[in-house]
């Protein structure tokens, strides 16, 4: 069975974290979970060390999500790699199972997650292709893209996984995560904070694909897409 590693990246997720790595280190299909605390300056690396399943990594600065998840692929020799976010909330053994099965069955090389509150155009289309959640061969970073992903903006990594995929032709799978709900930045946060948190968020991703690029690079991955849900957006609003 191919061997499956799921890294946490971690900022200030201590009233967070611990559901996510407790569901992580349980569940058996699940080989390794490796938690990077990104400079935490709360007790997020307290409760991950607090798991004996987990390794946990602590970077002495916050440098983002991009080079926490390089730091943790280096670590790690899986042929998969799955990521997590530390702030997901009612997330249970189903909802992974539901993200691996297509992997191993062989149905698809990429699956992503379509989170309940994510954008409505995402529950329509039944596709987000900036989902956090993830699964993906490891083998699709070479030495050099692994060496690329340190000039990356902070939250520009989905975006250019979603490059790596296109031009490798995945066969990609979205799965419905009805009951699943992330924290947003505002939640986190004040609301300003979070307003300037979320548009730090967007400008990233143009930075690393551009406007243009963005948009084309929704299509291309709808063309690839073996397998979505095409009731999301009935099923969310009964909710």
């Amino acid at each position: 069975m191919n061997k499956i590693t799921c890294i946490i990246p971690a900022y200030n997720e201590a009233a967070r974290i611990g559901w996510v790595i407790r569901l992580a280190t349980s569940y058996p299909l699940i080989d390794e979970v490796i938690v990077v605390d990104d400079g935490s300056s709360d007790n997020t690396a307290e409760i991950a060390r607090s798991f004996p399943q987990a390794r946990v990594i602590t970077l002495s600065e916050n440098g983002g999500k991009t080079r926490a998840v390089r730091t943790a692929i280096l670590a790690s020799e899986s042929e998969y790699i799955m990521l997590l976010d530390a702030d997901l909330g009612w997330i249970t053994e189903e909802h992974l199972t539901q993200l691996i099965a297509p992997i191993l069955e062989g149905t698809a090389d990429v699956t992503m997650s379509l989170r309940g509150n994510a954008a409505y155009i995402c529950l329509f289309l039944g596709f987000e292709y900036i989902s956090w959640d993830r699964i993906f061969p490891r083998g699709c970073l070479s030495p050099a893209l692994l060496e690329k992903m340190l000039t990356l903006p902070r939250f520009g990594l989905e975006v250019f996984l979603n490059d790596i995929f296109i031009q490798s032709r995945f066969r990609i799978g979205s799965v419905f995560w009805n009951d699943v709900l992330n924290v947003g930045k505002i939640d986190k946060s004040s609301f300003w904070t979070g307003v300037w948190s979320q548009a730090k968020m967007v400008v990233d991703i143009f930075r690393t694909v551009g406007v243009l690029s963005t948009i084309s690079q929704n299509i291309s991955m709808m063309r690839l897409l073996v397998s979505r849900p095409t009731d999301a957006w009935k099923k969310h609003s009964k909710h």
